[in-house]
């Protein structure tokens, strides 16, 4: 019998370090100890970021939905500023970001750009420029917990307009950048839509 008992006690104390080492693992999959916590760190260059991404058509139904990953993949310089290339798994470039402050800049149309004032103030709204075209961005709230796959985060919420067309919603913070997208597109006849939805799942930095 107390061989019996030791041996549960010794499978039970198995299971509860099992589960506390579990509950180190931190968003960049290090175990304690001895890791950065994530909350120290920024995106730099060999940070990977996935996504899950969703797509739509204009009735609402769900069209697509897959994994997407960024990757800080070269680091480049314009007008004396150092941007990170962020490119998708086919090689192609998605954007140039440099951050400056906690704020995040663009390098796009030949210029660099304020991508999102951070953290801002309710209200704030400025003009730069993306996916091609003037945007006005404005910030619509601060600190939103956003549900992701690494748990809850809490970013700043931006709106984009394109004249007044709803164009972007973002959510980002200075620590993984973009946490949450949807893009929205206006059809040759009828209102905009929610195009996609792109939202955060794991970072490595």
């Amino acid at each position: 019998m107390r061989i019996r008992v030791l041996s549960a006690r010794l499978i039970l104390l198995i299971i509860i370090a099992a589960a506390f080492a579990s509950c180190q693992k931190e968003v960049d999959g290090t175990l304690l100890p001895g890791f950065t916590p994530p909350g120290d760190q920024k995106p730099k260059l060999g940070t990977k970021w996935v996504y899950q991404y969703f797509s739509y058509y204009t009735s609402g139904a769900l069209r697509e939905s897959y994994k997407k990953t960024y990757t800080a993949s070269l680091q480049e310089t314009f007008g004396g500023k150092n941007f990170l290339r962020i490119t998708d798994t086919t090689g192609a470039i998605i954007y140039y970001l440099a951050d400056s402050s906690g704020c995040l800049n663009q390098y796009t149309n030949s210029n660099s750009y304020l991508f999102f004032k951070y953290p801002g103030t309710t209200g704030d709204t400025y003009s730069t420029y993306n996916a091609g075209g003037p945007e006005s961005f404005s910030v619509k709230t601060l600190e939103d917990s956003v549900v992701t796959g690494l748990g809850n985060i809490a970013a700043t919420y931006y709106e984009g307009y394109v004249g007044t067309m709803l164009t972007d919603k973002f959510w980002y913070n200075d620590k993984q950048w973009i946490i949450q997208q949807y893009l929205y597109k206006k059809p040759p006849l009828g209102a905009p839509y929610k195009y996609s939805w792109l939202i955060l799942q794991k970072i490595t930095y």
